[in-house]
């Protein structure tokens, strides 16, 4: 009869405990709930680099980019067409190419580069 109480006991406390783990206040709503626009999935990230030239002369290229590399700026060309493009990152998203252009455009001597996304 002792034993049959104590199993009692501890299965009710044991309930109980579960209960308040799993339902207390500061327990996972485990409920629906209505999704906001703020909680909606966030777009992928991209990469994107900072088109500052473009050469049919491989030497000018080369002294662009030894130009970036010797401010600590990240540049490589990519050829295509007997046409040589000078581009400066890659960059996880446009933020650090808009904030950085100007200095880029001053570097590579342009008034203005092209933001692509790299591939």
């Amino acid at each position: 009869m002792l034993l049959n109480r104590l199993i009692g006991f501890l299965v009710i406390a044991t309930l109980i405990l579960f209960l308040f783990f799993f339902f207390g206040p500061n327990s996972i709503q485990l409920t629906s709930k209505i999704v906001d626009q703020n909680d909606a999935p966030l777009e992928p990230l991209r990469n994107y680099v900072y088109r500052v030239g473009i050469f049919k002369d491989s030497s000018k290229a080369e002294n662009l980019i030894a130009k970036f590399r010797s401010q600590d700026v990240l540049a490589y060309s990519s050829e295509n067409d007997d046409l040589i493009y000078v581009y400066v990152g890659p960059f996880i998203g446009k933020e650090k190419i808009i904030q950085s252009k100007t200095l880029y455009n001053e570097i590579a001597g342009v008034e203005n580069g092209v933001i692509e996304e790299w591939k």
